[in-house]
């Protein structure tokens, strides 16, 4: 199992800078700079291509995609509040306060669910808490107590973990939610969310292309540092690729987990 991206910070992506950095790279490689920058997208154009420009006479042009590890974990972070908050809520204040509890629990779990539902799991799965956490056996700070055991509390209808650890004076707050991904969904889910993009994209660079002989770009931005790294996109990538016959005349995987260095 792998712990999904944060639900409180989502993904977030930089599309500016990702492209940049890749025109960056064009602008070596022909030892000239870039000019007569457009926005076709903003210009509501045909073919609504997020920007296209020119390296001496040829014509380039750009699409953007975030690549997430699964579809939907944008869709995950914005539902956060709702699906999770409300069992913060409920816990706050009744856990032994010198201690950690994190509860472990499936990704999408709660999407699936009606409202009425999603309401009792919230509140079933608080009240299992309250009742669970204290008589858990404590493990030092980072670590769980082995095995990891899996239950299906009365009123909730998937798989959790509670784990209680000792807590760090500094570290805020006594209770925290993690999703989990099962490894083994990964490599379909990615293929899938790829696929999706390629679908969108692939038209309108293929008529910038056919249109006006642009050559075509799509640049993938990977910034999720817990499920992916090149290698895996370039291997979800490659097999979905095969699949249209249209494609853009290069593809850049960008990776921008690492935050620029205060020094310089």
């Amino acid at each position: 199992m792998n712990a999904a991206p944060s639900p409180k910070k989502g993904l977030i992506f930089h599309e500016g800078m990702a492209c940049d950095a890749v025109i960056q790279t064009l602008e070596v490689r022909m030892g000239m700079t870039r000019r007569d920058l457009r926005s076709p997208e903003k210009e509501r154009a045909i073919a609504p291509i997020e920007f296209t420009f020119k390296i001496a006479d040829l014509l380039f042009a750009f699409e953007h995609t975030g690549i997430e590890p699964f579809a939907g974990p944008v869709r995950l972070s914005a539902e956060a509040t709702r699906d999770l908050d409300p069992i913060k809520h409920k816990v706050t204040g009744q856990l032994p306060p010198d201690d950690h509890f994190e509860l472990l629990m499936p990704a999408r779990a709660m999407q699936g669910l009606k409202r009425r539902e999603r309401e009792q799991a919230q509140e079933a799965l608080a009240n299992w808490v309250q009742v669970t956490a204290p008589t858990l056996p404590r493990a030092n700070w980072g670590r769980y107590v082995l095995p990891i055991k899996k239950v299906m509390p009365p009123g909730v209808p998937f798989e959790v973990s509670l784990h209680r650890s000792t807590r760090p004076p500094e570290f805020p707050g006594s209770f925290s939610i993690t999703h989990l991904v099962t490894s083994a969904d990964l490599p379909e889910d990615r293929k899938a969310r790829l696929r999706e993009a390629c679908a969108r994209k692939f038209p309108k660079l293929a008529a910038w292309k056919r249109d006006e002989g642009a050559r075509t770009i799509l640049v993938l931005e990977d910034n999720d540092i817990q499920l992916s790294n090149p290698q895996v996109i370039y291997d979800a990538y490659a097999s979905v690729e095969r699949e249209f016959s249209e494609r853009p005349d290069e593809v850049h995987v960008v990776t921008t987990i690492i935050e620029p260095s205060l020094s310089g």
